[in-house]
């Protein structure tokens, strides 16, 4: 039995190492591969596949996940509300979150972005310069907002105002030029809150825009029932005229208001900055001047209420020209150590006088014709004007206004006086006299007889008109220069004085119009519509004599200098329309100047032709209806008013296109100053182009009524009944 075994185990046995192998095996090694090879060996064949279930066998197993899927849905239903409400919750909380902190980002990213963008672009003022850029100082005309005139900031707010100010101020310019975002009702009858209408009192709607209540049968035009705004006023019996009453309820305007109203009390209150009770005040007591940040302050305030009109706005705009008036007037600087802030006071006070004639004579149209009110009224706008012109000619000219010395210059009627040639003019009660009367022109130029006149009367108001036209008469010989041959009044300075006397010529015209048109005006002996005439041709002839002096003394264009024909015009055209690539700065500061002079001459000489007219035609009505058909006196036409007004028009016309012309090269200039000359000179040209066409419209007009007088002047000198 055991030789058996052993055969067995023998038999299962490997056979033996080779003898190379078994000489390197250590013995444990050798006895660890026995142990090895004595096991039994196994084997890794994958298992067969089992055999795949029957049909009835998968049916019961799909049924089972079934069940189960559909319990664990039951289950699910059944499940805490308050983790699924939780979880809902939070889910709509997170969008939440996020998309405030989104909307709130962006907001707030859009505010900045729109803040930055209006300081440093839109408000940004042009680079200061060489006098040589621009010799006749366009830069210093371009509207600043409180930084324009900071050395080191070109444009923008003043740093000093603080941060919620400067916000102030830009959010006022985005109202002003971006609107408000909201529906602007129109102009709407100032201080009009409710309309009467069958005895009952309807509030009005915003959009509404108020008509004069029905007149009856019987009712005159000046009548109670005829009047707006309840009729006559208590004090003077005046009562308000619809029409000029009237301002624009434009929502942007009314918040730029806001905001500016806002920000000057903010200056005044936190930084000390304003023109009434300033933190400097002894500094400018001593040294002189005043803070140019309240001054612009003030004149935006104003100019915004004065565009959306309205009595009472009017009124709180001609209080902010007067604290600034008042302002420059009380600390002038030092001319000898400050000369440029002495020449910008100077232009300041000219400007703030013309602006405060111009609200004084739209609120005087506010009042009815006739009335206490706007008598009142048209008297102060003179007295603005002309105290704002005289002072600054007097002390140009060396003149004192002490006393009596400025009758001396005014001639005596004992002098003999040229003879005029006798001129034909425009009935003052013609439609297109309306049509002046109704327009704010600029002005321009004509040939007027340079001839001292005989004082106008011996009223307050017509010894300082005398006074004016005198220092004016003697301005064209001291062709603005000292002894020394340099300027004593800057270039911007003159353009203010031509303009403040182009307003107060405009101003008599048409209180003369309206003298004439009115048959309930109260007429005296000062306020008569032939004295009135007068005073204003009297004013446009030395007005035409100043303007063209300053055109003489620019010898830089043809269109500078008055042309005797109209080649000169079309030169100036054809020169005006070349690349700026071929022009300086300083060239281009000279062309604008000679359009505006061009422009104010063609103007000038268009009103003076009118008023020619007018005062002609009228001295004939009185003479030929003031007996009763008896003793009419001829009254001789002369035609030489025609060839001069022709002459204006077609150089308006010219100067309108050279304006266009000039306007497309600067809008199309690429260069590096580029962006800098459109800031300062678009405007202006803009303005130039307006006023020009503005002239050809008043020419074309005033040439009808010449032309329709021309086949009964040639009739009548036929029948030699008047003409001679």
């Amino acid at each position: 039995m055991i030789r058996t075994a052993s055969v067995a185990v023998r038999r299962v046995r490997r056979p033996a190492l080779p003898p190379v192998a078994a000489t390197w095996l250590s013995p444990r090694t050798a006895v660890e591969s026995r142990r090895h090879y004595a096991r039994q060996p196994s084997f890794t064949t994958p298992p067969e596949p089992a055999e795949p279930p029957s049909s009835s066998d998968a049916e019961t197993a799909a049924q089972a996940n079934r069940v189960s899927a559909q319990a664990e849905r039951v289950l699910d239903s059944y499940g805490s509300p308050f983790q699924q409400t939780a979880s809902s919750a939070y889910t709509a909380f997170r969008y939440a979150v996020f998309g405030s902190v989104f909307v709130a980002v962006s907001s707030l990213a859009a505010f900045t972005a729109a803040h930055l963008y209006v300081e440093y672009v839109a408000l940004a003022g042009p680079r200061p310069s060489d006098d040589d850029d621009d010799p006749d100082e366009w830069a210093t005309e371009v509207e600043g907002w409180t930084g324009s005139h900071l050395p080191n900031q070109h444009g923008g707010t003043d740093p000093r105002l603080g941060l919620w100010t400067r916000m102030a101020i830009r959010a006022a310019w985005m109202s002003q030029n971006w609107g408000s975002g909201t529906v602007a009702a129109p102009e709407t009858l100032a201080g009009a809150a409710s309309t009467v209408r069958g005895g009952s009192t309807a509030a009005a709607s915003p959009f509404a825009v108020p008509s004069a209540p029905p007149r009856r049968i019987g009712d005159s035009p000046g009548s109670a029932a005829a009047t707006v705004a309840g009729g006559p006023s208590e004090v003077g019996g005046g009562g308000v005229d619809s029409q000029a009453a009237r301002q624009v309820h434009d929502a942007g305007w009314i918040m730029a208001e806001r905001y500016l109203a806002l920000a000057l009390r903010r200056a005044q209150e936190t930084r000390g900055i304003s023109l009434v009770d300033s933190s400097d005040w002894e500094a400018h007591i001593e040294h002189g001047g005043v803070d140019r940040a309240a001054v612009q302050l003030e004149q935006r305030l104003a100019g915004i209420r004065a565009r959306i009109g309205g009595r009472t706005r009017l009124y709180k705009a001609r209080e902010g020209w007067e604290r600034i008036y008042y302002a420059l007037e009380a600390s002038p600087s030092d001319p000898t150590t400050r000369k440029e802030e002495a020449e910008w006071e100077r232009r300041e006070k000219v400007r703030a006088t013309r602006k405060l004639g111009d609200l004084s004579a739209r609120i005087a149209d506010s009042w009815q014709v006739g009335s206490d009110e706007r008598e009142s009224e048209l008297e102060r706008a003179e007295g603005w004007y002309l105290g704002g012109v005289i002072p600054l000619l007097a002390a140009v000219e060396g003149q004192s206004l002490a006393g009596r010395a400025l009758d001396e210059l005014v001639v005596s009627p004992a002098q003999p006086q040229p003879q005029e040639e006798p001129r034909k003019h425009v009935s003052p009660s013609s439609s297109f006299f309306g049509f002046w009367s109704r327009s704010h022109p600029p002005s321009s130029s004509s040939t007027p007889s340079r001839a001292p006149r005989p004082p106008l009367g011996s009223t307050a108001g017509a010894a300082e008109l005398d006074h004016l036209i005198a220092l004016l008469s003697a301005a064209p010989n001291n062709n603005n220069n000292d002894k020394n041959g340099s300027r004593t009044l800057s270039p911007a300075t003159e353009r203010a004085v031509l303009a403040s006397l182009i307003s107060l010529e405009t101003q008599f015209a048409r209180r003369a119009s309206t003298a004439a048109s009115s048959p309930t005006y109260l007429i005296d002996k000062a306020t008569t519509p032939a004295v009135l005439l007068q005073r204003a041709q009297a004013l446009q002839s030395a007005a035409l004599a100043y303007a063209q002096s300053l055109a003489a003394a620019r010898p830089l264009l043809p269109a500078s200098v008055p042309p005797t024909t109209a080649s000169t015009v079309e030169s100036s055209s054809s020169s005006s329309s070349s690349s700026l690539s071929s022009i300086t700065a300083a060239d281009l500061s000279k062309r604008t100047s000679a359009l505006w002079l061009s422009t104010r001459l063609a103007a000038l000489e268009t009103h003076l032709s009118e008023c020619r007219l007018a005062l002609a035609l009228s001295e004939r009505k009185t003479s030929t209806f003031g007996g009763g058909g008896r003793g009419k006196t001829s009254v001789p036409v002369d035609l030489a008013d025609a060839d001069a007004l022709l002459l204006a028009t077609s150089r308006a016309e010219q100067t309108s296109d050279a304006s266009a012309a000039l306007l497309a090269a600067i809008e199309t200039y690429k260069d590096k100053n580029a962006k800098e000359l459109r800031k300062v000179y678009e405007e202006p040209l803009k303005r130039i182009r307006r006023d020009a066409d503005k002239v050809v419209e008043m020419g074309t007009g005033l040439s009808e009524v010449v032309a329709s007088l021309l086949p009964r002047a040639k009739e009548e000198r036929t029948t030699n009944k008047w003409f001679k």
